[in-house]
């Protein structure tokens, strides 16, 4: 529990980062998150191939409404 409140603090802090200017913070979610998003991915697609690009889609949607995010 402790610890997902942590994660999520973090999280968030990367996020208020992101929203006022630092574009290194969403290169921080996509590196603590890459790894995830593309085994779902990979589970859904069954072909890495096109579970690399699904995934590079999610990141790219992230990037563009990230800004709008309220929490």
């Amino acid at each position: 529990m402790l610890l997902a409140m942590v994660v999520h603090s973090m999280d968030a802090a990367l996020v208020r980062r992101f929203k006022n200017g630092d574009e290194s913070a969403f290169t921080e979610l996509v590196e603590r998150y890459k790894d995830r998003v593309y085994g779902l991915c990979l589970r859904w697609m069954r072909d890495p191939v096109i579970a690399e690009e699904v995934s590079q889609d999610v990141f790219i949607a992230l990037y563009r409404s990230l800004h709008r995010f309220r929490g």
